[in-house]
């Protein structure tokens, strides 16, 4: 039972997230409906989070949330990957729409997006 709620409860803190950034401004949800396409961006390549199955197609965690997104807005979301390291490059020159990944929220990230509080915790920690 305690894996379901935290699945949730990081399934709503994504969605909570999903549309932040530096560009982000009222109408950027019309604008996406307009044009009836959620553009999500990822690596494809972080097990089990999002990465390239057997048929070519991202799958896992962050794809599906990402999808899950674009269908509660009603439009088509399509999956775009691109290198980690300009990921942040490609949204903020908008060639996607949202980023769904993991990210460490540090001071410098925080210049550039607005993060919800963290999704998912490490399974061992030293306290």
């Amino acid at each position: 039972m305690n894996k379901v709620f935290s699945s949730i409860a990081v399934a709503t803190l994504l969605l909570a997230s999903a549309f932040t950034s530096v560009s982000a401004q009222a109408d950027d949800l019309e604008k996406i409906k307009a044009a009836g396409e959620l553009k999500i961006s990822m690596s494809g390549q972080y097990p089990p989070f999002n990465f390239v199955n057997d048929q070519n197609e991202v799958v896992g965690f962050d794809a599906d949330i990402g999808k899950a997104i674009a269908e509660r807005i009603g439009v088509k979301g399509t999956i775009i990957t691109t290198a980690w390291d300009g990921i942040i490059a490609g949204l903020l020159a908008n060639k996607y729409n949202t980023v769904v990944g993991s990210m460490t929220i540090t001071p410098s990230a925080r210049k550039w997006s607005i993060s919800s509080a963290p999704t998912t915790t490490p399974a061992a920690r030293f306290s």
